[in-house]
């Protein structure tokens, strides 16, 4: 048993990387719900409801520049300001509640305590400030005064005595009794108007103490309040009169030159016109014209220069409307809603008022699954809309376009509806630094996030209610990259997102943020190609959004490639052929060189998931059924183009197919498990690629039985599999692909009992694995000659966990293990040792720290574990300090293969071999300390500033072996080297004449 001061020494080795989420308690907030209360001068004015109570805050985007600006009740209470604007100095006019109804306030410079402008409607009565509007340096508003619902005009210059009754448009009458029958616009320097009571009127003050003129009297509701918008100098309004309907209108600020723009929808019925905003001098707004239904278009300010831009729905569609645009120039983004049969019911459209063309790019409702449009904002040449979910248990999400399918993708998803604010994803507007928004996550409530254009994910901007936050980050999916480990980790700021980590703390960043603040985005990895990593993303319950990325490790490096729609991510591999990568997504096959352009469909049709398949030379083998077959997975070829996709062979004739699965390559083959002469009859076969070369390897159980292999594991002399015969039961068999070199290894439970191994892990030249001889389960490991027990400290008292990870090209392992006495924690086995020993107790007492994702990078061992202090974190201790050494492939070849095999220990030998060259030509072995990547062609070199250093003739085989001694001397116990090999290879991919092989790595051990 491991003496206590052993189990210390061990811990102290093995240190926490980095705390990325040090938050010292959880908690669940309701958060500060913020509310759009009006826009400023590159801020958003927000009511939120933070430890003062609901009042008003500002923000530009970024942590720093989000603020509390009035605390008009102290106290918890606040004064739900819900109307604000800005003067010329910095101060901000707003509506707020203090005890006296809502009245109008104005901040004061460096205090939180504002200025009462006056209760305008005395007592506890509302003046309700409402359409406050910035003219002449003033702002300007309709309120509520004197007790008896006269809402009329008012002025204020930020002082008591500057706030004043500007005009009583409808004198001892009400001139609008509710707030939104009233609205105010700016228009060629002029303040338009626009009241309602017992008749709908148009005024123009052409300065702010002259009076206010009457343009127009449209009678009772005569005027669409909310239409009114400046074009030019003049005032583009919707209004109707009697005969004519509700038409589009422009005034001039005269009464003569106040008049309809087109009767759009002839006779008494209206056209409706919504306006949206201005392009290159012309108003965009849509409108019901005769026989075409809700369309865009789009007017100069004149009869003749107002037309139809486009139908979206050609013909008189009744169910069809325009439910937002955002004009840019000359083309606008629209979103069509739907409620006709056979038509999608949210669609994005450009219109284009040059060509007259209107073009579908995405149905937004089938992107999201079911979810329809509620509201857009565009910045810049961009549209940010919001999608809710069919279904109240999920909250709304938001999206981003820029006018195109593949520039369309999900920027906001995975929240919660809030339990007192409901459904939370809303638009707040834009910032300098992005577009702000509400969403609700679990965790902190409903609080402010901002999108930064051309990034992907968010942020959250502030925990205005400064709600407390999760424990540990959960680092998990940890692959091995250059020289260090890709993982994803949730921490506070930015959720479950992408990082890397070189084994230090001042080497681990984040390297994407997709769905910003504290949702969850879900990775794909795909694999390295070229020197870059490949994977996909996409928000929580958006798999068929998914995007792709590529990433050399850095944030800088993360490049976005564009939308790849993938329902099945966690499912389905990846296969490299030449400088491509295959993927599947949803029911197509995918091809990408790592750039946009090179990222495209290479046949569509699959069935199910591409879950088994390997690469072989120029092409690769999978398992697949597609929809249209009349048979189940069968093998499936493909050389990475359309002509070159379909079925290899039909193994099992029929409905039902032969469920071909865990392929491997061995060799010029590759080697899978498949059934043939019935439903059981599952058996080892290998193909060359062709379907001629397509056989059985051996039938171990003849007849309609089958051996049903499993758990195939690749080492030096083939594969180890578990295969089941009459005489044996389960036990562990060993192939070289030969049907006389598919042996059985070991006969653990000797009899036709079994032992039911289960395979973990292989080495260069062993593999790990634990059965139950009949006493319990056990771990072992062989070499496909003997077959032993790995020696425990403490006998377990539930089996080893098969999360064991070898050494590299080395005998040892490292492996999780539920001790008895110490609880789970990791363990390293090296075969000279007397007993697996722990390499760390990280929660002592026999807790455990469950450790996860055990990964070696260089001289680095790299796991997940709580050590109940950090709560769940990534942890790291030194390969050679445990005793282990590495001499390991990774990366990619580039027409040449190399591995190695030896003792790198000081003064130990070993070699490198590379293949695939070009028989009495001269190979070279260059080498380097540290990686740098570089892309020479499709090759990519990884040793920085490599050396030559050695040469060898390459045999009648293609092989170079390249033999090494590592320097005597304990200083070099821990040293880090990579090796690379150049060989002449007859068109080979490097200049035509060379291959260049995968780099191999070595860290010298004790």
């Amino acid at each position: 048993m491991l003496s206590t001061f052993a189990i210390l020494a061990l811990t102290q080795a093995t240190t926490p990387v980095v705390d990325l989420e040090p938050t010292p308690a959880p908690g669940l907030g309701f958060g500060s719900a913020p509310r759009v209360s009006g826009e400023g001068d590159g801020v958003i004015y927000l009511a939120a409801d933070g430890p003062w109570g609901s009042e008003l805050y500002e923000s530009d985007g970024t942590e720093t520049g989000t603020r509390l600006l009035a605390d008009t009740v102290p106290g918890a209470l606040g004064s739900s300001p819900f109307q604000a604007i800005g003067f010329p100095d910095g101060r901000v006019f707003f509506a707020g509640n203090a005890g006296q109804g809502s009245e109008p306030f104005v901040t004061q410079p460096a205090s939180l305590a504002p200025l009462s402008l006056g209760d305008l409607n005395p007592g506890t009565l509302s003046s309700s400030p409402s359409d406050l509007t910035l003219w002449a340096g003033e702002i300007w508003f309709f309120a509520e005064s004197n007790g008896n619902s006269n809402r009329e005009l008012w002025r204020s210059d930020g002082t008591q005595a500057g706030t004043w009754l500007a005009e009583d448009l409808t004198p001892g009458g009400t001139s609008a009794t509710q707030v939104s029958d009233t609205f105010l616009e700016v228009a060629g320097g002029r303040l338009f108007i626009g009241v309602s009571g017992p008749s709908d009127r148009l005024f123009v003050k052409n300065g702010p103490d002259t009076p206010a003129v009457q343009l127009a009297d449209f009678g009772p509701d005569g005027l669409d309040h909310d239409q009114a918008m400046a074009l030019g100098g003049d005032l583009f309004l919707a209004a109707t009169t009697p005969g004519l309907g509700l038409e589009p209108w422009l005034s001039d600020g005269t009464v003569i030159g106040t008049a309809q723009l087109a009767d759009l929808q002839p006779g008494p019925e209206s056209s409706n016109p919504e306006a949206y905003g201005i392009g290159n001098g012309r108003l965009w707004f849509s409108a019901t014209g005769g026989g075409i239904g809700n369309e865009l278009f789009v007017t100069d300010g004149t009869p003749l220069g107002t037309s139809l831009v486009a139908e979206t729905v050609p013909g008189m569609a009744a169910g069809t409307v325009i439910a937002d645009a955002w004009p840019m120039g000359d083309r606008a983004l629209a979103v069509v809603v739907s409620q006709d049969p056979g038509t999608p019911a949210d669609s994005l459209f450009e219109l284009n008022a040059t060509t007259g063309t209107a073009t579908p790019i995405a149905d937004l409702s089938g992107l999201a699954g079911g979810a329809r449009f509620t509201e857009g904002m565009a910045l810049g040449d961009e549209v940010y809309f919001v999608l809710d979910p069919p279904t109240f248990s999920a909250a709304s999400e938001l999206w981003l376009t820029d006018g195109t399918l593949a520039g369309t993708q999900l920027i906001a998803g995975g929240f919660v509806p809030s339990i007192l604010f409901g459904n939370t994803t809303r638009l707040l507007g834009p910032t300098p630094t992005g577009m702000l928004f509400n969403a609700n996550a679990a965790d902190v409530g409903a609080e402010p996030y901002v999108h930064v254009p051309g990034t992907t994910g968010f942020a959250l901007v502030a925990d205005l209610s400064f709600d407390a936050e999760t424990l540990g980050s959960d680092p998990s999916n940890l692959r091995r990259f250059r020289e260090g480990a890709l993982f994803t980790a949730n921490r506070l700021d930015v959720g479950q997102e992408l990082f890397f980590s070189d084994g230090t703390a001042a080497g681990t960043q984040l390297l994407l943020d997709f769905e910003r603040g504290s949702s969850s985005s879900f990775y794909r990895f795909l694999g390295e190609l070229n020197g870059m990593f490949l994977f996909l993303v996409n928000a929580a319950g958006q798999q068929a959004s998914s995007r792709l990325f590529r990433t050399d490790g850095t944030a800088a490096g993360t490049v976005d490639l564009g939308l790849v729609p993938s329902s099945r991510q966690d499912e389905e591999i990846s296969f490299q052929l030449g400088d491509s990568l295959l993927f599947g997504g949803q029911d197509a096959l995918w091809r990408t060189d790592g750039t946009r352009s090179g990222t495209a469909i290479v046949f569509t049709g699959l069935g199910d998931p591409i879950r088994e398949g390997a690469a072989l030379g120029d092409r690769a083998l999978f398992g697949n059924s597609p929809p249209s077959s009349t048979t189940d997975d069968e093998v499936w070829v493909t050389d990475g183009t359309a002509a070159g996709t379909g079925q290899l062979v039909e193994l099992l004739p029929g409905p039902f197919g032969s469920l071909p699965s865990e392929f491997n390559r061995l060799g010029d083959e590759i080697v899978f498990v498949a059934r043939s002469g019935g439903f059981g009859n599952f058996e080892l076969w290998k193909s060359d690629g062709t379907a001629a070369g397509t056989t059985q390897i051996i039938d171990l159980v003849p007849g309609p039985g089958g051996s049903n292999p499993g758990f195939l594991t690749p080492f030096t002399g083939g594969l180890m599999f578990r295969a089941s015969t009459p005489a044996t039961g389960s036990e562990l068999f060993q192939t070289d692909g030969t049907a006389t070199g598919t042996v059985l290894v070991a006969d653990i439970a000797a009899g036709p009992q079994g032992s039911l191994p289960f395979l973990s892990t292989g080495s260069s030249d062993r593999v790990y694995f634990n059965a139950d001889p009949g006493t319990g389960r056990q771990l072992y490991e062989s070499d496909g000659t003997t077959t032993t027990l790995v020696p425990l400290a403490n006998p377990p008292t539930v089996m080893p966990s098969l999360d064991m990870i070898p050494f590299g090209s080395t005998s040892g392992i490292l492996f999780r293990l539920e001790d008895p006495i110490l609880g789970a924690e990791v363990f390293r086995y090296v075969p000279q040792d007397p007993v697996a020993t722990v390499v760390a107790d990280l929660a002592p007492g026999g807790l455990g720290s469950d450790p996860r994702d055990l990964l070696v990078v260089g001289d680095r061992i790299l796991f997940s574990a709580d050590d109940l202090l950090l709560g769940r974190e990534l942890f790291t201790t030194s390969l050679s300090d445990q005793g282990g050494y590495l001499l390991e492939p990774f990366g990619q070849p580039c027409g040449s293969s190399a591995s190695a095999a030896g003792l790198p220990v000081p003064g130990g030998p070993f070699t490198v071999t590379a293949e695939g060259g070009s028989p009495g030509t001269i190979a070279t072995l260059f080498g380097g300390f540290d990686l740098m990547v570089t892309q020479v062609g499709t090759c990519t070199i990884w040793p920085q500033a490599p050396i030559s250093l050695v040469s060898t003739m390459v045999d009648g085989q293609g092989q170079a072996n390249f033999d090494l001694v590592v320097p005597a001397g304990s200083a070099l116990i821990g040293l880090e080297f990579y090796f690379q090999a150049l060989v002449p290879q007859s068109n080979g991919p490097l200049l035509g004449v060379f291959a260049l092989s995968n780099p191999i790595e070595l860290v010298v051990g004790p």
